[in-house]
């Protein structure tokens, strides 16, 4: 290979998905820089595009290759480079060529080797044990295989020399139970741990195959026989803070998470068995949607006892530009020398400008230089706005863009779930300095992604309520003095100097529906609209006017513009779908690639996908719980 720049785009690009801003086979779309020299890979830029179009995760198609070279463009044009300056694209086939992978699917594979490859100095040197557990491929870079043909894939490692296989993922499992009751995961995951109620008989599930393809009739069959017909009669031990709905749907999940559990054990310990691994010898890889399941992470590491754990911040499809890219330089080079060894990979904003302007229009009442003496006072009073350098990757705040408060008061965690929407029992993840985890939690564990929970010891509990789940866990992110971080770790460090306390409370700096801030204009925005008095931005405390009435002229940050106008989209509508199919038959339009532009296309189509839901009714259930009914009257070309 050519030394030099490299991207690899998790993205996509059509006509149809774009014009109708459709549910494309991609999600959470990123597109990652990188550099080669000689032996050595350097992960340059990550451009996630949600932050950038504030499309929450970002799932609107290019429309053409034309506008895609556009903006990537645009994107490398902040990093002084042209389109010219890149070598090879892969992951978008209009856009360049890409790897293939006969049994297994590219989605699958590039998930695996995201985490797999974190650290190629273990992956090279150490055994590793390699679970993709997501929820469903796409068909940009695959034909579609059978139902039960390498949907999911897991390797084992021994020393960079990889075995793949199928596994199981139950993340199919927790995307029906999204769908069905209508919350996110990340919150269904919080309610189940948030009462005492449970179930008063377990449900029988077998799911002791471990490797038997979970379709979604499957799962279907074991959500309902959980939630169908369970009422308050069949829970015990009802909590009266929550509602009756509340309380049938934390018992419910708890089952979810007791069969989720069990098909992981099962699973681990057969591949254990399998490859005649030593799990003390070895590391758990995990990534794919499922890997956000941090209690799960932790249990399979605590129960097994492995010498590691393996995840990146970017569990989720918006991990997928950084798989694609390592999976593709271990497919050209088979060694190279790669670590992620921070978060942090997103954007940077020269502020000094942004904030004088902003001053001038009165948005900023002042501006000094941080001072740690003083962001420990301000913590103490109120949450802050905490905005630092180059934006994580993920989908989570690692100490970039975040909320910050005071973790010794309960009022910290009601007033981040009040100023983000969220419901009152929904918990707050804690920032801990890594040599005192061990003195703070029962695991002694390093979590620099936030990717496991860990009980907060007995004696700790009432120094941090703010951070405890009902169940006296915390998922907590450790933090190290490097240079990625040592600001914070250094006013971590004052708070717990001040305090005896070295944890703080750190959310996520957006509000409900919206993707993480990008930009030093949102964050005072943010400010702004939530009275948050206190931000600090790139190293300057800043005290913001939150009586300023003209917040409105801060929004609307959009980077990269997606669609078209109005009159021209509907101009285009009627040439690309001139027989007017539905959104539903538009979903399946690449899975039965008929030309939709001639009526016998649009006919075969219609027929293929009633064909489909009268032999498979779960997936017309699933496609129509994900369908946006109002999509047509939001975009106003009915």
């Amino acid at each position: 290979m050519k030394n030099g720049y490299y991207l690899s785009a998790y993205i996509s690009i059509d006509e149809i998905g774009n014009l109708y801003n459709l549910i494309s086979n991609r999600h959470d779309m990123a597109i990652a820089l990188w550099k080669k020299e000689d032996e050595n890979i350097t992960l340059v830029r990550y451009w996630e595009l949600e932050r950038l179009s504030r499309i929450k995760h970002h799932d609107v198609p290019f429309y053409n290759e034309e506008s895609a070279k556009k903006a990537i463009s645009q994107l490398l044009a902040e990093e002084n480079l042209t389109f010219d300056d890149i070598i090879e694209i892969w992951g978008c086939p209009k856009l360049g060529e890409s790897s293939t992978c006969k049994d297994f699917y590219y989605h699958s594979i590039s998930h695996l080797f995201s985490s797999l490859l974190i650290d190629s100095d273990i992956f090279y040197n150490e055994k590793i044990l390699s679970l993709a557990l997501d929820l469903k491929s796409d068909n940009e870079t695959d034909e579609r295989k059978q139902d039960s043909y390498g949907e999911y894939v897991g390797c084992y490692s021994n020393r960079g020399e990889i075995t793949l296989f199928n596994i199981s993922s139950p993340a199919i499992l927790w995307s029906i139970c999204k769908n069905e009751l209508g919350m996110q995961e990340g919150s269904l995951m919080a309610l189940a741990t948030a009462t005492e109620c449970r179930l008063k008989n377990a449900v029988s599930v077998d799911v002791s195959g471990g490797f038997e393809y979970i379709n979604f009739a499957l799962g279907y069959d074991i959500f309902n026989k959980i939630f169908q017909s369970i009422t308050s009669d069949d829970v015990i031990d009802m909590d009266s803070k929550f509602s009756t709905e509340e309380n049938l749907i934390s018992a419910g999940m708890k089952e979810i998470n007791r069969v989720t559990t069990e098909m992981m054990n099962n699973q681990i310990s057969a591949l254990l068995n399998r490859f005649n691994i030593d799990p003390t010898e070895a590391y758990l890889s995990i990534s794919g949607g499922f890997g956000l399941n941090c209690p799960t992470n932790s249990h399979l590491v605590r129960t097994y006892n492995f010498k590691g754990f393996l995840g990146v911040p970017c569990m989720d499809d918006s991990g997928e530009a950084l798989g694609i890219g390592l999976y593709e330089f271990y497919t050209r080079m088979k060694k190279f020398n790669f670590k992620l060894d921070h978060a942090f990979y997103g954007k940077s904003f020269d502020d000094e400008a942004i904030l004088a302007s902003l001053k001038e229009r009165d948005f900023i009442e002042s501006i000094s230089n941080l001072n740690a003496q003083t962001f420990v006072e301000d913590l103490k009073n109120d949450i802050i706005v905490w905005y630092d350098s180059c934006a994580e990757i993920g989908p989570r705040a690692l100490g970039h863009r975040s909320l910050l408060g005071d973790s010794r008061k309960m009022e910290t965690k009601d007033r981040l779930n009040q100023v983000k929407q969220r419901q009152f029992w929904r918990p707050v993840a804690p920032i801990v300095l890594r040599e005192f985890v061990g003195e703070w939690f029962e695991d002694d564990m390093d979590s620099p992604f936030m990717l496991h929970t860990s009980i907060v010891k007995e004696e700790k509990k009432p120094f941090v309520p703010a951070i405890l789940h009902f169940d006296g866990t915390a998922r907590l992110q450790t933090i190290e003095n490097r240079s990625a971080c040592s600001t914070l770790y250094n006013l971590i460090k004052s708070f717990y100097d001040s305090t005896g306390v070295p944890i703080i409370c750190n959310t996520s700096l957006n509000d409900k529906g919206e993707p993480i801030i990008n930009t030093p204009n949102d964050a005072i925005r943010f400010a702004i609209e939530k009275k948050i008095k206190i931000a600090y931005i790139n190293g300057k405390r800043v005290e913001v006017n939150i009586d300023n009435h003209f917040v409105s002229e801060l929004t609307g940050n959009v980077e990269l513009e997606m669609v078209f106008s109005k009159e021209k989209r509907q101009e285009l509508i009627h040439k690309k779908n001139p027989y007017s199919l539905t959104i539903g038959e538009l979903l399946w339009r690449k899975t039965f690639p008929y030309d939709i532009t001639t009526e016998n296309g649009a006919k075969r189509l219609k027929r293929a996908v009633n064909f489909l839901y009268a032999n498979k009714p779960e997936m017309k259930r699933l496609y129509t719980m994900e369908l946006n009914e109002t999509l047509l009257k939001n975009l106003d070309i009915s």
